[in-house]
């Protein structure tokens, strides 16, 4: 699929990929990544009645922008992105701070051009305290960690990412043990750290400020929240948390064996549980 460009209001340019035939999905990366991450999920799903469209978060993959570095901003991009196709009865399909995104986009917009939501592997809140341990990284990440990350900027920025990447290793069950996993993890790292650290920091900083908790309620649309198991950055009760609180259809769809990057590297039942949803 071709890249193309479309200018929202503040003048911004966001690079996006459309199938432009079939029922429409928007696919929204994650922190530090890309519109590739969904490339295969997408060449598969347009072959299957669908269409499929992602999009490159600004400061993310092509879409250059010198502000805007929020999820709030990420979801009305977005929304002018619905609006500039034409789009109606649209699915969002969100991993990690895709995931937040989707939740902005309904406390800002509501459902009502909205068919169906997958939300994968995130929490309505990052920030862990002693009233709610269902953030990240299974209730360890708080302010004193949070103050922690802080002091490494701007000079250190390696050391700050680099523990999210440990993060992700650390949580991933037996594929810690496997010497290819670490080759591919290093690959990752590399592409995701084309991303301006600036960029990154800004939008780590809103996840970590973020509460989407009360939106829950406003989720009015059937809705499956996607999460890995064992290896994932969040509790399964998370996962729980988020699908008891939705008042439309909600329902959980585990990925055995699996850690937080099973959309990349799970491609192939990540597509069909992302086939098989919007087909029921």
């Amino acid at each position: 699929m071709p890249n193309n460009l479309f200018q929202t209001a503040d003048g911004t340019s966001i690079n996006y990929i459309d199938s432009k035939v079939g029922k429409p999905i928007i696919f929204i990366h994650g922190w530090g990544s890309s519109l590739k991450d969904y490339s295969e999920p997408m060449k598969a799903l347009s072959q299957r009645g669908f269409r499929c469209i992602a999009l490159d978060l600004r400061g993310h993959g092509k879409s250059k922008a010198s502000s805007g570095f929020t999820v709030a901003q990420a979801a009305h991009d977005v929304h002018e992105l619905i609006e500039h196709l034409e789009l109606k009865d649209v699915a969002l399909v969100g991993w990690s701070m895709g995931g937040a995104v989707i939740f902005s986009y309904v406390e800002q917009f509501g459902t009502q051009y909205l068919k169906k939501l997958i939300i994968a592997d995130i929490s309505p809140r990052m920030k862990n305290d002693d009233s709610w341990d269902m953030g990240l990284y299974k209730g360890a990440f708080n302010a004193a960690m949070f103050k922690y990350q802080k002091s490494l900027l701007p000079d250190h920025f390696n050391v700050f990412y680099g523990d999210f990447m440990y993060q992700v290793v650390n949580r991933s069950g037996h594929y810690k043990t496997a010497p290819y996993y670490f080759r591919w993890l290093s690959r990752i790292f590399a592409f995701r750290r084309k991303a301006a650290p600036d960029v990154l920091w800004t939008y780590w900083n809103a996840l970590y400020k973020a509460d989407y908790r009360n939106v829950l309620s406003k989720v009015l649309v059937p809705t499956a929240v996607f999460y890995a198991e064992p290896g994932s950055l969040f509790s399964p009760k998370t996962a729980e948390y988020i699908a008891a609180n939705i008042p439309g259809k909600a329902e959980l769809v585990p990925f055995p064996d699996a850690d937080h990057l099973f959309v990349v590297n799970q491609k192939e039942a990540f597509t069909q549980a992302v086939e098989h949803f919007l087909n029921t």
